[in-house]
């Protein structure tokens, strides 16, 4: 079990690098747009596992292992920081709450979709 945590949160901080820069390539965003997308997307997956009641083995190594690595809470705090250091601590704020509210709502809908499977 130990192992396959390990290899899938290494696979899940390899997702998160590369869809984070390319998504800050493309998106050319003032604020870390890219970090936002990666936690909802993260929190709706472990969601809908946490719904659907898949068997705990399963549910740990995808939920502690890939999500664990993929949503990560300290690069939320890095781009909060950074559009503080920059003079923009309303957009900080508004960041962190907003990712806090979307997160919280994007579990919810993935739990409500997880129970239909």
């Amino acid at each position: 079990m130990l192992i396959a945590v390990v290899l899938a949160g290494g696979v899940g901080a390899v997702c998160r690098w590369a869809c984070d820069t390319a998504l800050t390539r493309w998106l050319n965003a003032s604020w870390p747009v890219a970090v936002f997308l990666i936690n909802v997307v993260g929190s709706f997956f472990t969601g809908v596992l946490t719904g659907a009641t898949v068997e705990f083995p399963v549910f740990n190594v995808c939920t502690t292992g890939f999500c664990g690595a993929f949503t990560t809470f300290s690069t939320l705090m890095v781009g909060w920081l950074e559009l503080t250091l920059r003079k923009r601590p309303v957009h900080g704020v508004l960041y962190v709450g907003g990712t806090l509210l979307a997160c919280v709502l994007s579990v919810w809908l993935g739990l409500a979709t997880g129970s239909r499977l």
